[in-house]
């Protein structure tokens, strides 16, 4: 055996391991997969305020009205600048929050949060 393929192996290997390593730093979160239910009500609360941010009516009849028809059997709660509009009882132990930045009158900034409980 010569000694430049040894240490050519030693730094490959030394690479592997320092690679092994590094992958096992990563928070394990990162590599659980999610559920599609969950993708599916995530998804469903990203498009309520992405139809929110186009229509810019935010009445709090309306909102309440909205949620009400996108997530008839789930808990939801809304928060604006976080006051709250709607609160609920959670019965389920899973949730998931979705915000956006909107512009309202006169081009204000204020934060519309969506918390379901599903």
């Amino acid at each position: 055996m010569r000694a430049e393929g040894f240490l050519f192996s030693l730094e490959a290997l030394l690479a592997l391991l320092l690679f092994a390593l590094l992958l096992l730093s990563f928070p394990k979160a990162l590599f659980q997969k999610t559920s599609l239910e969950e993708l599916y009500v995530l998804q469903k609360a990203d498009d309520l305020l992405k139809v929110w941010s186009v229509e810019r009516n935010f009445s709090k009849e309306e909102l309440l009205s909205d949620i009400a028809f996108v997530f008839p059997d789930n808990c939801v709660e809304l928060l604006v600048d976080g006051k709250s509009l709607s609160s609920c009882n959670p019965s389920n132990s899973k949730t998931i929050s979705a915000n956006a930045w909107l512009l309202g009158d006169f081009l204000s900034p204020f934060e519309i949060r969506l918390v379901v409980h599903y």
